[in-house]
């Protein structure tokens, strides 16, 4: 039986998929070339309407909007997209005659997260979709603290209130590889959790009015590229993302613990250190949310912002040490990025 995630010729059937995704954040996170940027490009512009494409930094930005790396490139000839600057941080890729601007069709702007914030009350009403292309970076690539928050204010000022007008939510669709979990994106939003249960679980799909998650495991272009010259002989962590789709994260100290074995010790921010009632040097790290009723009462709380951290390093220097010891662990990936700016 036909897979309907998939066209005929394997690749992803992105009519289906957008159609059946109600979420504002929808990650379509799969293996190398198997159809999301193309796909979701073509998608969004057979829609008629303008449309936002984004990357993570102005950098790629930069690049996107010269004609070498032209992201719509691979679309012609049914479309013939041509790009073109619009100050440091973005641009707009359009149809039409480069050389007669009466001819010219704008089909979308072209932004990177990182210079968003400066955009602040732009008005993008009648933008009803975007693509944030490699929206995980690869493990080698450097990020922001605050590029989630970033995402999430990006999609606050282009949203607006069209929801209590009647209007359906703006959508962003996020492309990933499985690069990686480590994501300030994923762990910001809260989506790492929930990516995190998935794989462990063992679900290819999660859906919200919040987010929306597609895990493409079973691709039958991957499945074809595999005896690819590249691939031939490649049995580690590329191939096991780049064709299988898998996250290659150590999560050896993401682990459920029974409370009741702790003691709380600090509150960092939204978050709760606790210290082992069996071995004082180990410590799991918990939400605020999740502390039993009583639990916290008289423990020192240190706030999330610069002084609160700077505060929290002078009284727990042994939690850094803990913790490059792998001693502490985490009830979600995510914590791990809001623990690592207290102690580092």
């Amino acid at each position: 039986m036909q897979d309907v995630r998939y066209l005929m010729n394997g690749y992803l059937n992105m009519q289906y998929i957008i159609t059946h995704s109600h979420g504002m954040r929808v990650w379509l996170i799969g293996g190398r070339g198997i159809g999301k940027t193309y796909g979701a490009l073509q998608y969004c512009l057979e829609q008629g309407k303008p449309f936002l494409y984004m990357r993570r930094t102005k950098d790629q930005i930069e690049n996107m909007t010269r004609d070498y790396f032209n992201p719509f490139k691979s679309l012609a000839p049914d479309w013939l997209i041509n790009v073109e600057a619009m100050g440091k941080a973005g641009g707009r890729f359009y149809t039409g005659d480069p050389d007669d601007k009466d001819s010219q069709q704008t089909r979308g702007v072209m932004l990177a997260l990182s210079g968003i914030a400066a955009l602040r009350g732009f008005d993008m009403s009648d933008y009803d979709l975007g693509v944030f292309d490699e929206a995980i970076p690869e493990q080698h690539e450097p990020q922001r603290r605050g590029e989630g928050y970033a995402l999430l204010n990006a999609l606050e000022t282009i949203n607006r209130n069209r929801e209590l007008q009647g209007r359906r939510a703006f959508q962003m669709l996020l492309l990933a590889n499985a690069n990686t979990l480590n994501s300030r994106i994923l762990a910001e939003t809260g989506d790492s959790s929930i990516i995190q249960r998935m794989n462990a679980s063992g679900k290819t799909f999660y859906d919200s009015p919040a987010v929306t998650v597609w895990i493409f495991n079973d691709s039958p272009i991957s499945e074809r590229k595999k005896d690819q010259a590249l691939y031939s002989n490649q049995r580690g962590r590329f191939a096991d993302m780049a064709l299988r789709n898998e996250f290659g994260d150590d999560t050896s100290q993401i682990r459920a613990a029974d409370l009741r074995q702790y003691r709380a010790r600090a509150v960092l921010g939204d978050m709760v250190v606790w210290r082992s009632r069996q071995t004082a040097s180990r410590y799991h790290i918990t939400r605020l949310d999740d502390a039993p009723a009583g639990a916290l009462n008289g423990v020192r709380t240190f706030t999330d912002d610069a002084r609160g951290r700077k505060e929290c390093k002078a009284a727990l220097p042994f939690l850094g040490i803990a913790y490059t010891q792998n001693r502490v662990t985490f009830s979600d990936y995510a914590l791990k990025f809001s623990f690592e700016d207290f102690i580092y």
